[in-house]
């Protein structure tokens, strides 16, 4: 009886500690997730000279930087496009830059695209005006051994391309003065 109930509270107590996970790449074998992230102005697909960051949260709302950057393994032949090849599966154990999630958990992931040449984050790349990208925030449902890490089935294509900043107000204003000066000089 000792052992059986020894035996119960070992498997009570792994379960509780199983961790989701998944495979951080958009080129995934087992959930057949092939989608190459390109260039917008010629659609050529991306090789050196950018990272992938992921974002993960409990929310579309609470996303959060998980995990080192991503890259883009070759710059050109078979693998161009895809980032993470042969990267370990991120798991989700509440430790150093992965929160914790349980196998089964549904997270929600953004993927942010960079060219690293201009800035070391999306943000620094995008002020800089550097090629940048964000896929849509998609859905993955956590797995657990002895099942392989879930794929990133729901990742959308990216077109990276610089980010054409807005006039602001006060240029649109400037404009309108210089317009109407000129006008009543007319």
């Amino acid at each position: 009886m000792k052992k059986i109930l020894m035996l119960a509270g070992l498997v009570a107590a792994v379960g509780a500690m199983a961790q989701g996970q998944f495979n951080p790449s958009n080129y995934d074998t087992p959930s057949s997730t092939k989608v190459p992230f390109t260039l917008a102005s010629d659609s050529s697909k991306l090789g050196d000279g950018y990272a992938v960051q992921l974002l993960v949260g409990s929310s579309q709302t609470s996303l959060v930087p998980v995990g080192d950057l991503l890259s883009f393994k070759v710059s050109s032949g078979k693998g161009t496009g895809y980032f993470g090849l042969g990267t370990a599966a991120y798991v989700f154990d509440g430790t150093g830059k992965f929160p914790q999630y349980a196998v089964g958990a549904t997270v929600f992931v953004e993927a942010e695209v960079f060219q690293t040449s201009m800035g070391n984050t999306y943000d620094a790349s995008a002020a800089a005006g550097g090629n940048v990208g964000k896929s849509a925030i998609f859905s993955v449902t956590l797995s657990g051994p002895p099942n392989p890490p879930a794929g990133l089935a729901g990742i959308t294509a990216v077109a990276v391309a610089p980010i054409v900043p807005e006039p602001s107000v006060i240029a649109l204003v400037g404009l309108g003065a210089v317009a109407l000066m000129i006008r009543r000089r007319n």
